[in-house]
């Protein structure tokens, strides 16, 4: 039963530092309050910048649903076994996701190097 509450833990810490990028990026939720030439502290912002937000926001969005749906799954599980399985599986979909995304900041970052030694 120690499973269940640490597993709920750390999905609960990655949605919590998935919202303070959010906050501390200046995003707003809403995409039709970003405008091609919205200022941020004296600054216009691109619109690639506005791009990516809104591409961050579809898929905190995306995270936040698939999260409650495991809640609402967890809440009707009657065992210990259907409540760890189901954990499990949403810890190997997190491990999944969090590889991926390692992948792709090397990728960008290898990308970066190159393009920086390129004349």
């Amino acid at each position: 039963m120690k499973v269940f509450p640490r597993h709920l833990s750390l999905l609960s810490l990655g949605l919590f530092l998935i919202s303070l990028n959010v906050s501390a990026a200046g995003a707003s939720t809403d995409s039709s309050a970003i405008s091609s030439t919205k200022q941020v502290k004296g600054k216009a912002t691109s619109p690639e910048v506005q791009r990516l937000v809104q591409e961050f926001n579809a898929q905190r969005e995306v995270q936040l649903s698939e999260h409650a749906a495991l809640m609402q799954k967890l809440q009707k599980a009657t065992t210990a076994d259907e409540r760890r399985q189901l954990l499990t599986q949403s810890r190997d979909q997190l491990l999944s996701a969090q590889k991926n995304q390692a992948k792709r900041v090397r990728d960008d970052l290898k990308k970066l190097r190159e393009a920086k030694k390129a004349p």
